[in-house]
């Protein structure tokens, strides 16, 4: 049944609610926290729906939910792809969250939610921009300075 009610759950709750759907072959959604994949994905505003996935298919530019710890999910975008392993950025983080093994990986974003509206993050448009980003990403510091220009101007 979907609904639109939404409830908070402890962090260990959440990853095991999340695995046990995938694991029964069912996608999952819930609203995305934090601000680490701005400017995609809004805190508090957008969904993602997660699909399982298989590791030695995953590309860079897929936004996954992979475990960094026994406590942390994160929902970051691949940035590298090595023997093995996978590398991971926040759209909006300055930094890469380092090289995890591909078995670290939970699901994929197969469709995100915003404003009530389906966006399919497979398709060419969405991939495209996804690469861009991720090309741009010695840059980012200096795209949020101009962001933060004229923000603070309007």
């Amino acid at each position: 049944m979907i609904t639109d009610e939404k409830i908070l759950v402890p962090n260990d709750e959440f990853f095991l609610m999340i695995e046990n759907t995938l694991s029964e072959d069912y996608d999952a959604q819930f609203t995305v926290t934090g601000n680490s994949m701005w400017p995609l994905f809004r805190h508090g505003r957008d969904s993602v729906i997660v699909e399982k996935c298989d590791a030695d298919k995953l590309k860079k530019g897929d936004i996954v939910l992979l475990r960094a710890s026994q406590e942390r999910l994160l929902l970051h975008r691949i940035s590298d792809i090595k023997d093995g392993y996978i590398r991971t950025a926040g759209d909006c983080n300055l930094f890469y969250d380092g090289y995890f093994q591909k078995e670290a990986v939970i699901a994929k974003v197969k469709k995100a939610v915003r404003k009530g509206k389906f966006l399919d993050l497979s398709s060419g448009f969405w991939r495209i921009i996804g690469r861009l980003w991720l090309t741009l990403f010695p840059i980012r510091k200096t795209i949020f300075k101009i962001y933060r220009i004229f923000k603070h101007k309007k």
